[in-house]
């Protein structure tokens, strides 16, 4: 049977099967195969069913368009690190307690924007284009991608797209551990435990969740491999 055919069977069942985990974990075969293809040989009719199909799949509501997302998500990146220098240059030391309590909480926010920022730079830098963002969770933001785009990309621009954010997470904890070092080296603490606790945290998530950004780029780094070694 040809891939859109597969689709288009696909598209039927989940408008009269209530089994959709099933019918989604046919589609998402499809999509594999769709990937390991030479995108020079991929139709756009099968790009933008398997597009539309996943947006049935995905329903997550876009409440930040694309633009603004960019705008705020990098004001707040530059701003948490801004606030970061400020903190390690002239928080004063009067209490152990509050230093380092303050430093942790502040951690979590300069993650919280690098997580997005990387995302958006990978994103650029891949040529992987994005819908807007959407409510993860109440307090998280996540990145609903334009699928026809992200098919459309080489695989080695997919693999890109997923495994910077990892690497710009780890560079900005880098610069951080780094300062800290330089300026304040009681509070180094704070970012090398989460630098030591981060890939691995993301291969737990990524082994028994089969969720999570490490696990994205595994997936697409193991079709890269394949369609390199054919």
């Amino acid at each position: 049977m040809e891939l859109i055919d597969e689709l288009n069977q696909i598209e039927l069942e989940l408008k009269e099967k209530d089994n959709k985990p099933e019918v989604a974990k046919r589609f998402w075969k499809v999509v594999g195969k769709i990937k390991r293809m030479n995108i020079d040989e991929v139709d756009d009719s099968l790009i933008m069913k398997a597009a539309e199909i996943r947006s049935k799949l995905f329903k997550k509501k876009v409440i930040l368009s694309s633009n603004k997302g960019i705008v705020l998500f990098s004001f707040g990146f530059i701003m948490a690190l801004l606030v970061f220098i400020w903190f390690i240059l002239y928080f004063p030391s009067t209490s152990a307690f509050i230093f380092n309590f303050t430093f942790f909480v502040l951690e979590l926010f300069v993650l919280y924007f690098t997580f997005l920022v990387g995302r958006i730079i990978g994103g650029l830098l891949s040529g992987v284009k994005f819908e807007g963002f959407y409510k993860f969770s109440p307090l998280e933001f996540g990145m609903k991608l334009d699928y026809a785009s992200y098919l459309k990309s080489t695989q080695k621009n997919r693999a890109l797209f997923f495994g910077f954010t990892i690497l710009w997470e780890h560079i900005i904890l880098m610069f951080q551990l780094v300062f800290a070092w330089l300026f304040r080296p009681e509070g180094i603490w704070v970012p090398l435990v989460f630098l030591i606790i981060l890939l691995p945290s993301q291969y737990v998530i990524h082994r028994f969740a089969k969720e999570g950004e490490l696990h994205r780029f595994i997936r697409e780094l193991k079709i890269l491999r394949e369609t390199i070694n054919r």
